[in-house]
């Protein structure tokens, strides 16, 4: 499978995991994924994913594993991921990501503290 992941996938509602690693997919998430309300874990690791992570992923209450590393996302980390509170695991290693301030970084750690489970 290559080429980008179809907005399409949010209409799978039924959809607890979603495996698509290593599969040479480009471009951005579509904000459609985080509405799949059983979405429980989703492995998009090792792609040629870019751009951001949407804050439509707070939508994905829940989420426990999420596992973006080795892509090409910028921008800063969204300090939504602190809205999972299910999230046991998450990997965000090899990405591209910036701050916009000295602070910033601090204020997405800080996010996190409501992931009890992380």
């Amino acid at each position: 499978m290559a080429g980008s992941i179809p907005l399409e996938i949010g209409n799978i509602h039924n959809l607890m995991i979603l495996i698509l690693h290593n599969k040479s997919l480009t471009g951005l998430i579509p904000f459609t994924i985080f509405n799949i309300p059983n979405l429980k874990e989703l492995y998009l690791w090792s792609n040629e994913l870019n751009g951001i992570i949407p804050d439509s992923i707070s939508n994905a209450s829940e989420l426990t594993i999420l596992e973006l590393s080795s892509n090409s996302f910028s921008d800063p980390i969204p300090t939504t991921l602190g809205n999972l509170r299910n999230l046991q695991r998450l990997n965000l290693a090899s990405n591209q990501f910036t701050r916009e301030s000295p602070t910033q970084e601090l204020t997405f750690l800080s996010s996190l503290t409501n992931c009890k489970l992380l």
